[in-house]
């Protein structure tokens, strides 16, 4: 199929707010300074011994309508992203949301390089 080649938008880390494609603005999973969200991404097949050892990086930044890759703050390194200790909902993480955020709300990035490609999605949240 025809390509539409990447333009500066690619380079970003989240869709712009409002764009095609771009974070739920009208639902966000609200947690607590110091509390725990549980975050999941479908394995979508990659859960066998392939993606053993890969793993997924998770941030947080304040938010914006369009951060860059400067604004976020690493939650997590590496996540393994098949968790071979759980049985259910293996492709997941519980992050603690750290104490010294201020009341407001965030995005959560995390991305996974697999295969020489990098998945990605963002997530907006209120940590109150």
């Amino acid at each position: 199929p025809p390509y539409k080649p990447l333009d500066a938008s690619s380079q970003r880390p989240c869709r712009l707010a409002g764009s095609p494609g771009a974070p739920n603005t009208d639902f966000r999973a609200e947690v607590t300074r110091g509390g725990k969200l549980h975050i999941s991404w479908m394995g979508n097949g990659h859960t066998n011994s392939v993606s053993d050892g890969t793993c997924v990086q998770i941030k947080i930044a304040p938010y914006k309508d369009d951060p860059s890759f400067d604004d976020f703050t690493t939650l997590e390194e590496c996540h393994p992203y098949y968790n071979k200790s759980v049985t259910i909902d293996t492709t997941s993480a519980t992050i603690t949301i750290p104490r010294n955020l201020t009341v407001g709300i965030y995005t959560i990035f995390y991305m996974w390089y697999f295969t020489g490609i990098y998945f990605a999605t963002c997530s907006d949240i209120i940590v109150s």
